[in-house]
């Protein structure tokens, strides 16, 4: 009887290959850090104060929802339409 080892042990087992060499647990720690108020403007890049919130259905696209954020410099300088969007402050 041989032992295999047990998929769902993430402390052992490998689910990269013999170049990437990265285990289930570093796996999981990667996914568990992404999403650490890492936020940026969809704008420019710098850190964002609010969230857009569309207010029309066909504004409300996969890359607001996911990328939705912008910056108080943005808001100033009229980027976008404050009738398209309502801004949650974060």
């Amino acid at each position: 009887m041989s032992t295999q080892p047990n998929p769902f042990d993430i402390t052992s087992y490998d689910l990269g290959d013999n170049k990437t060499g990265i285990d289930r647990l570093g796996v999981d720690r990667l996914f568990s850090n992404t999403h650490n108020n890492n936020h940026i403007c969809l704008i420019c890049s710098k850190i964002p104060k609010y969230r857009l919130i569309p207010k029309q259905d066909h504004l409300a696209t996969a890359e607001i929802q996911d990328r939705g954020f912008i910056c108080a410099y943005c808001i100033q300088q009229g980027y976008i339409d404050p009738d398209d969007y309502g801004l949650r402050e974060l």
